[in-house]
């Protein structure tokens, strides 16, 4: 809280170079509190941290003036403003000069420039302030250190809830803990003055850690159960302390099977500081400098992989051992086949899947299915290449309660399903119950509210399937959301929260957390399948012969020329 001393040293409320400011300076500073008057406007400002490694970044100007009115505030990225304590986001990289105009009318005017005094670079440390109030940026670093708004030097606010979400998208688990902390004491054993709330989630309607003040000591090191914790920090109107000091890492999924039983291996780069060149080795031979490649492995085994990574500023090397196990399917047991010119060949699979056959080795999409190909009249040797497969069937999971007594044509504005992936999956369709004919756009978002992607699709009025077909990486915390307007269908009934199949997907909760029987929102009965399964391509061989008729009835071959 500020004291009536610091207030009118920044803005005198007598008006500048005024008989009551000069008598009030001076018998403050008989007292010892501050500097004697003086009839000259000084410009003079303090930051609440000057640099961080990347964009969004929020700084707290504190404006140290003196004599002065009005002022002027050049942030050095063209933007300006005429707020006494400004609040500005830089939100690109680079140098910034800071330049602050203080207007004393009377007193006069002076200037002050701070070049450069804003660094946004890669290679600063991760440093993160609280805003002073309300909610700030969310936080997507992996690792850093994180203020509260005061900053390094200052308290923080009365009359305050400051709000920040971390929320580091490659993440599994973030890890909090507290290197300093000073928050008002409570009465008693409780934290009812001011306090620090930690929630295991993007919001803070997520579950809470509980409260922290100097009564219950710092809250020691969080660990939260998904990709996002969010910090609450309260405030009332009387004392206010130094605040905290939190440091963080994440743990990282750096290797994402995307079907193991089919050799294909997502892999995501999680590097630090923004690296601009890749190196991948897949320990198999094979190499990549794309960010997050997709790689095919052809032989079972284990493979260990290593990414080197970095910027203009240097390179550093990730080794892991053992990160990947592939275990396809076996090979299609094909044997070759040998006819003569113009005649067609008949291959004949013993396999324990579906056989797929295609023209090339990189060809996607098979142009026959099944264990015997009978191919066209061929002129000369050709080669086909073979594939074991097996189609899995679809699972399905959530609430089957489209129509029931109970419900409602949700109107008022866009509602979700909370869910978690376990394992890379697709949505490939869900059922709703419209109230109309029309085309409804329905959006699949990260645990912050940030668009993935969105499906626009006609539903029929009525209770109708539609089709998503929405890939889903390995992820807490998605939201699927429905527009309010043509209408969905809600369950008003009590929902059997989490809906759940073992280790693939479980819907958790609905975005209407404030109900105490939790609606169900709009999207019932979902169709869930896991990826297929695949072994390697093989070649097979079908060897043309320029047969004659005097060869042939010699040999006695009614086909084959051997």
């Amino acid at each position: 809280m500020l004291d009536f001393f610091s207030i009118i040293s920044t803005i005198d409320i007598f008006g500048t170079c005024s008989q009551e400011v000069e008598a009030t300076t001076n018998a403050m500073y008989a007292v010892g509190v501050g500097q004697p008057y003086q009839n000259v406007v000084t410009a003079n400002f303090s930051a609440s941290n000057t640099q961080t490694y990347q964009p969004p970044f929020g700084v707290q100007f504190n404006n140290l003036s003196s004599n002065a009115q009005s002022f002027f505030w050049s942030f050095g990225d063209g933007t300006f403003s005429n707020e006494i304590n400004p609040y500005h986001v830089y939100t690109d990289t680079g140098f910034y000069t800071v330049t602050l105009i203080a207007d004393g009318g009377n007193c006069g005017v002076d200037t002050i420039i701070f070049n450069d005094f804003i660094s946004i670079q890669p290679n600063n440390p991760c440093v993160f302030i609280m805003p002073i109030n309300g909610t700030g940026n969310i936080i997507t670093a992996c690792q850093g250190t994180l203020y509260d708004g005061g900053g390094p030097n200052g308290n923080y606010a009365d009359m305050s809830d400051a709000i920040i979400t971390i929320s580091p998208t490659v993440a599994d688990k973030i890890t909090l803990s507290f290197t300093f902390f000073d928050i008002e004491p409570g009465s008693q054993l409780y934290c009812d003055y001011d306090y620090v709330k930690i929630f295991d989630g993007p919001d803070t309607n997520s579950s809470s850690f509980g409260r922290f003040c100097n009564t219950t000591g710092p809250p020691g090191t969080i660990e939260s159960t998904g990709n996002s914790l969010t910090i609450l920090l309260h405030s009332d109107q009387y004392l206010t302390r130094h605040g905290f000091v939190a440091n963080w890492t994440c743990q990282i999924f750096n290797v994402l099977p995307i079907n193991s039983c089919s050799g294909l291996i997502q892999f995501i780069d999680a590097s630090l500081h923004n690296p601009t060149f890749w190196f991948w080795n897949f320990g198999d031979g094979n190499y990549s400098n794309q960010q997050n490649p997709i790689h095919e492995y052809t032989n079972n085994g284990t493979y260990n992989v290593t990414l080197i990574a970095g910027n203009n500023h240097g390179t550093d090397t990730l080794v892991l051992t053992n990160a990947v196990t592939i275990n396809r399917l076996e090979l299609p047991n094909i044997e070759n086949d040998t006819i003569c010119q113009n005649e067609s060949a008949i291959l004949t699979s013993v396999s324990n899947g579906t056989i797929l056959w295609y023209y090339n080795f990189v060809d996607t999409v098979p142009f026959h299915i099944g264990d015997t190909l009978i191919t066209e009249p061929l002129n000369q040797t050709t080669i086909f290449w073979a594939q074991n497969y097996i189609f899995t069937p679809s699972q399905y999971v959530g609430d089957t309660r489209s129509n029931i007594e109970g419900g409602y044509y949700n109107f008022s504005s866009v509602q979700y399903l909370v869910f978690d992936c376990y394992t890379d999956c697709k949505l490939v369709s869900v059922e709703v119950n419209a109230n109309s004919n029309g085309n409804r756009t329905i959006s699949l978002l990260d645990s912050s509210g940030t668009l993935i992607t969105s499906r626009t699709v006609y539903v029929s009025q009525g209770i109708s399937r539609i089709t998503l077909n929405i890939q889903l990486p390995v992820q807490n915390n998605f939201r699927l959301a429905g527009p309010p307007y043509p209408n969905f269908w809600r369950n008003n009934l009590i929902a059997y929260f989490p809906y759940t199949l073992p280790g693939i997907l479980s819907i958790i909760k609905s975005s209407r957390l404030n109900n105490p029987f939790g609606y169900y929102y709009y999207f019932y009965d979902w169709e869930i399948k896991l990826p297929d399964c695949s072994s390697a391509k093989v070649p097979v061989y079908v060897y043309v012969d320029n047969c004659t008729l005097y060869f042939r009835k010699k040999q006695n071959l009614s086909k084959s020329c051997r």
